[in-house]
């Protein structure tokens, strides 16, 4: 298995040189696992953890899909301006929690059930 990873990371490096090593290590790891296999997600965690650490990112909550939420409130909501105001797009570094809540909820509730 270890050869086997081996020899999947050196495509993987060559594929993902920009990328920090960990993600080459993730990449070879999860291909190297078979069907059945089930994966070590602390260890995968800690891939992760190191790379985060090491590029000193700080945990602030605020994802991808929060700020492109946000964008897309703020761009429906300027569009309803009139007299040639100039529409500002403001995201906030913060996380509002409520009104994450409360739209993940309601997409939830929206949702057929399975």
């Amino acid at each position: 298995l270890l050869l086997s990873a081996q020899h999947l990371s050196s495509g993987i490096n060559a594929e993902y040189g920009g990328y920090p090593e960990e993600f080459c290590t993730y990449i070879s790891y999860c291909r190297s696992l078979r069907f059945e296999d089930s994966p070590d997600y602390s260890y995968l965690r800690q891939l992760f953890k190191k790379v985060f650490t090491r590029f000193d990112y700080t945990y602030d909550n605020v994802f991808d899909w929060t700020m492109l939420r946000r964008q897309k409130e703020q761009s429906t909501k300027s569009s309803g301006t009139s007299g040639g105001q100039r529409a500002t797009h403001h995201i906030s570094s913060g996380f509002d929690r409520q009104a994450d809540l409360k739209s993940f909820t309601a997409e939830r509730a929206a949702e057929p059930p399975v």
